[in-house]
């Protein structure tokens, strides 16, 4: 007669889980919110906290399954794809960031060179992103890590720019944007380059989310 294993689950597993569900609900509320304001500004910060929804509920429901369950085989093309839509939508993500920055600061212009750099990078972003799908696989080769992440810290560099430009003149809520965004890039490159050697490293991705979380409260100054 066959024996039911019992799931053993780690505290931090439940932290992660409780987590998780907490961040998708601020990030869709937040949404909601800012929906409401109906300016130009409002819209596009609904539009960076639904970003965040869609792209990482892809990839934290998936996740969370896996937690509660522990049944990797059953989760683990939901959680390639996720890795795939949250890849594109982070990118994205900061292209909306950036028009925010355009339109509370009109009289602030990047350089034209600079913005055809940050739009050349966000198409090879999405371009390694998307080919081959096999990369998003765990025995993938890591240049495709490289690849697609090379460019992604560039367009955040860029944004990081425009922030340190715009709080140098404007003390406002958005003056330690850029500050986030670093942060999140720090958090974020050690796992996107090293966790496949060091799983360790994942629990790096909850400050990053974190980052996230900060962005979205700074813009409800404009609420």
């Amino acid at each position: 007669m066959p024996t039911s294993t019992k799931v053993v689950r780690k505290p931090h597993e439940y932290i992660e889980v409780i987590f998780d569900i907490c961040y998708l609900i601020f990030v869709f509320g937040a949404m909601i919110l800012f929906l409401k304001q109906q300016t130009a500004t409002t819209n596009l910060i609904a539009m960076m906290s639904g970003l965040l929804f869609l792209g990482d509920s892809f990839h934290l429901i998936p996740r969370v399954a896996l937690i509660l369950t522990k049944n990797e085989r059953r989760w683990e093309r939901p959680l390639q794809l996720g890795k795939l839509v949250t890849s594109i939508t982070m990118s994205v993500f900061y292209v909306v960031l950036l028009k925010v920055w355009e339109t509370l600061y009109p009289t602030l212009v990047l350089p034209a060179w600079l913005l055809y750099l940050f739009y050349f990078c966000l198409f090879l972003r999405i371009v390694f992103s998307v080919y081959p799908l096999k990369q998003w696989q765990k025995e993938s080769e890591k240049k495709y890590a490289y690849l697609r992440n090379i460019p992604f810290l560039i367009m955040g560099v860029i944004v990081v720019y425009a922030f340190i430009v715009s709080s140098s003149q404007y003390q406002d809520s958005f003056s330690l944007m850029y500050i986030a965004i670093i942060l999140s890039f720090s958090f974020y490159l050690p796992v996107a380059f090293k966790a496949d050697e060091k799983p360790i490293l994942g629990v790096l991705m909850l400050p990053k989310t974190m980052m996230y979380i900060w962005m979205i409260i700074m813009a409800f100054s404009l609420y």
